[in-house]
């Protein structure tokens, strides 16, 4: 049998050479994909839960005094399947108008740990409030609102924990328009959403 030629040599070496840079390539694409997967798995793990407020009731209490005790219930709902909540700070404010607004600092309920997954924490916020009715009458007089009724915001600062990865904290601010706010305390309000 003959040798074989030069030439068919350097056709077998050229196939090889070209069998492994398919390879190389081949190999990189899949490295590639395989970490654009990883990648686009922990940023939707690691996004923000879903968290909804929501007004259930409001009270005003009559002290013998010009000042009331404002209360409301409020509910932070997380509907999440995976990732629980901690939330770092909240704040309530009663907004009269763009310069007339008044805080809720007294919070009774319970924030301390992680709110799990589809759990809804219940929570009760109030603080003294002077000449609310005539604050109220001065809402419909400056046309604020066309209801008469304060609009409730709640900020809060939150941090998201995925098993033991935590997210960074995150700055939330929603506001419940148009709080209807009674007199009896066993009034009950209809559930007021709050929306960002």
């Amino acid at each position: 049998m003959a040798p074989p030629t030069s030439g068919s040599a350097t056709a077998a070496a050229a196939g090889g050479l070209e069998g492994r840079k398919r390879y190389v390539v081949l190999a990189a694409l899949m490295g590639t994909l395989a970490m654009i997967a990883i990648v686009s798995s922990v940023s939707v793990v690691l996004s923000p839960a879903h968290i909804f407020f929501y007004i259930t009731n409001t009270t005003v209490e009559i002290t013998s005094t010009r000042n009331n005790i404002m209360n409301v219930t409020f509910v932070a709902n997380n509907t999440s399947h995976h990732a629980e909540v901690h939330y770092h700070s909240i704040n309530i404010e009663m907004w009269f108008g763009s310069n007339d607004r008044a805080r809720l600092d007294n919070f009774r309920g319970s924030w301390g740990g992680w709110q799990k997954p589809r759990e809804a924490l219940v929570n009760w916020a109030s603080g003294p409030m002077t000449d609310y009715y005539s604050r109220r009458n001065g809402m419909e007089v400056n046309g604020y609102d066309s209801d008469g009724y304060p609009m409730v915001v709640i900020k809060t600062l939150v941090q998201f924990r995925y098993g033991h990865s935590r997210t960074r904290l995150y700055s939330i601010a929603v506001s419940c328009p148009s709080v209807p706010y009674g007199v009896d305390r066993n009034s009950t309000t209809p559930p007021v959403n709050c929306t960002a």
